[in-house]
């Protein structure tokens, strides 16, 4: 529940301004608005894992069993996969894109780093668990 809960943050957070309003004097609808994080490619790759990951979880309340005996794996391996895919939407919107805004995030790319963190460390440690015990 608490992948899910992350998972349904992570939507509502790239609906939030990650980039301030004033960094973009050339476009006047992002000038008054800022960057969301939907403004980014990787914030759609963002939205598509995250929908990937509650579609799975849905289907594992519903007692479907899509795989025989690794619906644990593909949870650990979504969550991980969109902690990291979310670490690295706000270092491109901060360091990579034209647009370079270093430290000068927003709220939303702040909580963003946030919840791909603790989705990054809650998937490696699923996948510790899964992980065949010697003997």
């Amino acid at each position: 529940m608490v992948v899910t809960a992350l998972a349904i943050g992570q939507i509502v957070v790239l609906f939030l301004r990650w980039a301030p309003r004033h960094a973009m004097k050339t476009d006047l609808l992002n000038a008054r608005e800022g960057i969301k994080g939907l403004d980014t490619l990787a914030g759609h790759q963002v939205l598509l894992i995250a929908v990937a990951l509650l579609v799975w979880q849905i289907t594992r309340l519903a007692g479907v069993r899509l795989t025989s005996r690794s619906d644990e794996t593909v949870e650990a391996m979504l969550a991980l996969a969109l902690g990291l895919l979310g670490g690295a939407a706000v270092v491109y919107l901060a360091w990579g894109s034209y647009y370079s805004f270093g430290t000068n995030l927003a709220y939303g790319a702040q909580i963003q780093i946030v919840l791909s963190i603790a989705l990054a460390v809650i998937g490696l440690a699923s996948l510790r668990d899964l992980r065949p015990k010697p003997g």
